[in-house]
């Protein structure tokens, strides 16, 4: 049974490349004669740049092009981008690539019986612009397709784009939902009955679903550290950040291992890795004694490892960690970006916890499971 799977994977993003080998190899080890190809549809293509680019000033268009070009010219960038390009072809099982809309529309919507939409914000229409790709509008409604844990990353779904998710989802056998905010926005459109939250694809795969990976990193730590994964693109996780790393490392004296970019502050004993890949952002999370992160998929990391954890999350905006942590009773690892109080507990994972997180995850997996056996034995 062919089993095609579009997504947000051929970007230099840690949690976009992982949640598409997670499902992938999920799938591949769970559903007996599958055979999964990740449709290699890249984005962003000449449509999101044109659309993002036409909503921009002059000066921001500016700026914008001297950062990609000052980026691209990086050492560190150089370096990230080739391992992520190995991660990608040793482990996705890639189609030839669809480098524009155009392109993907020539696909043969019978070469694959079962069609899934995967995760991270595919349907974040800031990002995405309205890429009806990410709808399977070429598909028609006799063809067999769900989602899996597919995102708006955002609260509402902005005026204008109602019509286009109504029509196109109405394809859907089934829409899972990685936030209860999604949940809202598809009852709101009416496909209340066809909507079920499920976890990240990540949390598909427990921490020895990811040897193989961690075995491949290239670098090694043969000391405590406590790991900060930090990023600012969704919102701002000052001042809270400053003040638990410092709190956490004056009360367990650890090095500071800091993925991607340093978060200012004053620190001894310090380490940035800006030129890792994949391999080596696994067996970061793997081998930390404490994680601190803004990052919804660097908290999911914290627990598939079962980490002591302190995520930051915005009060208003952004529900994607906070959700989450609410979810699986997690709740006390948050703190707000504006908050300067926290508490981390040096355990979190109680009988009561680890009862709701096997309980989110079995659920999950068996609306993935159950719904590929559903349309393999369907009759068109």
């Amino acid at each position: 049974m062919k089993i095609a799977i579009l997504t947000i994977h051929r970007i230099t993003n840690y949690g976009s490349a992982l949640q598409t080998y997670a499902l992938q190899d999920f799938i591949e080890k769970n559903i007996k004669d599958s055979d999964c190809t990740i449709l290699d549809y890249r984005f962003p293509n000449s449509y999101h740049w044109k659309e993002r680019y036409r909503r921009m000033s002059f000066l921001k268009k500016y700026r914008n092009k001297l950062h990609r070009i000052r980026e691209s010219l990086s050492y560190s960038t150089v370096v990230r981008k080739t391992r992520f390009k190995r991660f990608w072809h040793e482990y996705l099982h890639l189609s030839q690539p669809y480098n524009s809309q155009k392109s993907i529309l020539g696909l043969n919507p019978r070469d694959y019986d079962i069609y899934i939409l995967g995760s991270d914000q595919v349907w974040n229409t800031k990002t995405l612009c309205g890429d009806s790709i990410f709808l399977f509008s070429y598909l028609s409604e006799h063809e067999k397709c769900f989602s899996y844990a597919s995102s708006f990353g955002q609260t509402s779904l902005p005026e204008g784009y109602a019509s286009l998710f109504k029509k196109e989802l109405s394809k859907f056998r089934a829409i899972g939902v990685r936030e209860e905010k999604a949940v809202d926005i598809l009852t709101s459109l009416g496909y209340k009955d066809k909507t079920k939250l499920v976890c990240d694809p990540t949390l598909l795969l427990d921490a020895m679903g990811y040897c193989c990976i961690a075995k491949k990193s290239s670098c090694k730590i043969d000391e405590d550290y406590i790991l900060v994964y930090c990023l600012d693109y969704a919102f701002c996780p000052y001042p809270a950040i400053k003040n638990v790393i410092s709190v956490l490392q004056k009360k367990y004296n650890h090095k500071v291992v800091f993925i991607g970019k340093e978060v200012s502050g004053i620190y001894h004993n310090t380490t940035i890795l800006n030129a890792i890949g994949p391999c080596e952002f696994v067996y970061l999370f793997r081998n930390a004694k404490i994680v601190v992160t803004s990052s919804f998929h660097g908290t999911a990391f914290s627990i598939i490892n079962r980490k002591p954890f302190v995520s930051i999350a915005p009060r208003e905006g952004d529900s994607r960690i906070s959700d989450f942590l609410t979810h699986i009773g997690l709740k006390g690892n948050l703190i707000y970006n504006d908050q300067n109080d926290f508490d981390i507990k040096e355990n979190p994972y109680t009988n009561e916890v680890e009862l709701k997180i096997t309980t989110y995850i079995n659920d999950s997996r068996n609306f993935l499971v159950s719904n590929i056996n559903k349309l393999r034995n369907e009759k068109i």
